[in-house]
């Protein structure tokens, strides 16, 4: 700014001069001629009026004049032009002066006068002539330096003088700038309307207090919807990557932290490999980048995660990325559970009908002896009612699933429930040689009766099928200030520690074998699951192996 202001100083001081230079010249010039001839015209009046008749030589007065007139010339010129007489040259050698400018107007008008530049360039000639009474011309003349001679003769002196005047000119630019500019360097931006400078700085300072409002407000609504981002991406259950164009992590939520078990301080401003390495992720994402959708499955720590990568585009043009995280693990358990449950029924259902169709194409064929039909009936009644058991278990199962009751829930009393069922299952108690035991006080629950006595019969019987022989089967109904609670207790051969955790899943068994042998579905306990869920309750396991087992139904008030 400082060279600017001298700049355009040393501008100023220019166009100045060139302007007085402009202005002053032409009136100095003015003034300078009109000066010139009007000593000449004075002098022509002098020496006039000492003259009666242009004599060969002037009278001695005459000589007088001429004398203190000096340097100016006298010239006496006749009529026709010839000249009678020249003061610094001999008349006879002078050529005729009748075309002269000032002698023609002086003949004309009485009196006239020109000026010629001399053969310097520096110097003019002015000439005055006055008409006299005898038609003779008196003319003088004096030849003095120009303006502009006098000006060319001063030019070191102005030259000098510009210089001083801008030596000057840069000290005065330099101060008033120093003056400028330090109100404006001690400024206090942040709070404009306290400053205390020149009026002029005024309106800038109401501008800047003004755009500091704006900016204060504009930085306000934006600290606030960073604070509503990150408080949603935050809470964001799916983790949630923001990518530059080059990999870099501009933003990761804590989800996404913990899912690449890193923090979010460390990665962020990092490239995205320092999250993961896995393969499928950086095809993703490199795919991503260069401006396509893309899809990848990664598994951390025993989950499922699914990433959705999309590019984000300004103007056409791939400046980063979005990568969402979603954990599909429940989904990928539940596909797998699906496959194992169509795998698990198409083989259930194999066996039966299998068997079925074995004895039935015997009986066909006439395979069968006579005594042995009724047999081959019995097997085909077994199978078959094995079949449709497994098919209501299943359908059962489904409706607990989607959450359905077959029935709607009344008041049961789970005691006189728990007696009902162990009176059903007493046949096959006696067979394995177990004893059912049956105590505790009257507990009403409001529930879905069929379910429930559907749960207390699929528990009563596994204890009883997974018995020893003489063993027993306690069950206990018990009214606690939190909730009641139905116990199924057994002293059969027990769950071992590492099958105590699926003994629940469908179609799970701890001894194939033997379940088979049993005609069991391997769905019992995964109705006793679904059911307390649908009555709200919680189902707990503890088994010993060679000791017994025994679950608790805890339903809640």
């Amino acid at each position: 700014m400082r060279k600017r202001i001298i700049g355009h100083m040393i501008l100023l001081v220019l166009f100045t001069v060139l302007v007085l230079a402009a202005f002053i010249i032409p009136r100095v010039t003015a003034a300078f001629e009109a000066q010139a001839y009007g000593a000449l015209k004075n002098a022509a009046g002098v020496l006039a009026a000492s003259l009666d008749e242009p004599p060969e030589q002037p009278p001695e007065q005459s000589i007088d004049v001429i004398a203190a007139l000096r340097p100016i010339r006298v010239t006496w010129i006749a009529p026709d032009g010839s000249i009678l007489y020249e003061s610094n040259a001999n008349p006879a050698e002078m050529e005729n002066h009748g075309d002269r400018i000032e002698v023609i107007q002086a003949i004309q008008h009485g009196e006239g006068q020109d000026s010629r530049l001399s053969r310097t360039l520096n110097r003019r000639t002015y000439y005055y002539a006055q008409h006299l009474a005898d038609g003779s011309v008196l003319r003088v003349s004096d030849t003095r330096q120009t303006v502009l001679g006098a000006l060319l003769d001063l030019i070191p002196a102005l030259i000098l003088s510009f210089i001083v005047v801008m030596v000057l000119g840069a000290l005065i630019a330099s101060k008033l700038t120093a003056l400028l500019v330090r109100p404006i360097d001690t400024l206090d931006l942040e709070n404009p309307a306290e400053n205390d400078v020149y009026e002029e700085l005024t309106p800038l300072l109401t501008r800047l207090q003004a755009q500091n409002q704006r900016i204060d407000n504009q930085l306000h609504a934006i600290k606030s919807h960073g604070r509503a981002f990150d408080t949603i991406t935050g809470n964001m259950a799916e983790g949630l990557v923001v990518l530059a164009a080059d990999g870099t992590v501009l933003s990761i939520n804590r989800s996404a932290a913990r899912l690449f078990d890193a923090g979010a301080d460390a990665v962020a401003g990092r490239h995205y490999m320092a999250l993961a390495r896995d393969l499928p992720m950086h095809d993703a994402v490199k795919l991503t980048l260069s401006g396509s959708t893309a899809e990848a499955r990664l598994e951390r720590n025993g989950r499922f995660y699914q990433l959705l990568a999309n590019p984000v585009l300004m103007e056409g043009v791939p400046s980063g990325a979005i990568l969402l995280l979603l954990d599909v693990t429940e989904r990928e358990q539940a596909e797998e559970t699906r496959r194992e449950f169509s795998a698990n029924v198409s083989h259930e259902l194999k066996t039966p009908l299998t068997s079925i169709a074995g004895y039935a194409e015997m009986l066909a064929a006439g395979m069968v002896q006579p005594d042995d039909i009724p047999e081959a009936v019995g097997k085909i009644h077994a199978e078959a009612r094995r079949m449709i058991t497994l098919i209501e278990d299943i359908l059962a199962l489904s409706k607990l699933d989607e959450g359905q009751a077959p029935a709607p829930k009344e008041q049961v009393g789970l005691l006189s429930l728990a007696r009902d069922v162990s009176a059903l299952l007493s046949a096959a108690a006696d067979a394995q040689q177990v004893s059912i035991m049956v105590d505790g006080e009257e507990a009403i629950v409001s529930g879905v009766r069929s379910i429930l006595e559907e749960m207390l019969f699929n528990l009563m019987e596994n204890s009883i099928k997974y018995n020893k022989p003489g063993g027993k089967v306690c069950v206990g109904v018990q009214n606690t200030g939190e909730g009641i609670t139905v116990t199924v207790a057994d002293t059969g051969v027990g769950i071992a520690p590492e099958h105590q955790e699926r003994v629940f899943e469908r179609f799970y068994r701890v001894d194939k074998s033997h379940s088979r042998s049993t005609g069991g579905t391997g769905l019992g306990l995964s109705i006793v699951k679904h059911g307390a869920l649908l009555h709200e309750a919680k189902v707990a396991l503890k088994s010993t192996v060679g000791e017994g087992t025994e679950i608790k139904v805890a339903f809640l008030h």
